[in-house]
């Protein structure tokens, strides 16, 4: 007997703001949250990030820990000082292959972490739960 296709959340009029440097990583997230019904921005560094937020700040925001131009933790450190109308208070969601990094995470207020290799249906659920779009037992919060 094959097993039940999973059912992922509806995301239909979020705005993410996706942050990473890998190309395939960040277009497999990209995809899945597209299939959620998400309007994805893609970008694969800090500069790339601010420079978006200039239009306007997205719903959520999922952030690799590493990139080019510095660290997850210090983009967020530059997020909250914004305005909230500016994208200050935007939920960050972290996502690293160096889980040592969680120490950051803690300190910096992320809404939750996923550790790479990520399951992407995770993210979605990830993502559904901190804008209150439904939840699953299996999304992580923040340390």
């Amino acid at each position: 007997m094959a097993a039940a296709a999973e059912t992922l959340p509806n995301l239909r009029g979020i705005s993410t703001l996706l942050i990473e440097d890998n190309v395939d990583f960040r277009d497999a997230m990209e995809t899945i949250l597209q299939l959620c019904g998400a309007r994805t921005i893609p970008v694969s560094s800090i500069s790339e990030a601010r420079a978006s937020l200039e239009t306007g700040p997205p719903d959520i925001i999922v952030s690799d820990l590493v990139l080019p131009d510095g660290t997850g933790a210090d983009f967020m450190d530059w997020l909250r000082d914004l305005p909230s109308q500016k994208g200050g208070a935007v939920a960050v969601v972290a996502v690293t292959a160096f889980p040592h990094y969680f120490p950051a995470v803690k300190t910096r207020g992320f809404a939750a972490y996923l550790v790479k290799p990520v399951d992407l249906s995770d993210l979605c659920w990830t993502v559904a739960s901190i804008l209150g779009r439904g939840s699953r037992a299996t999304s992580a919060p923040a340390p």
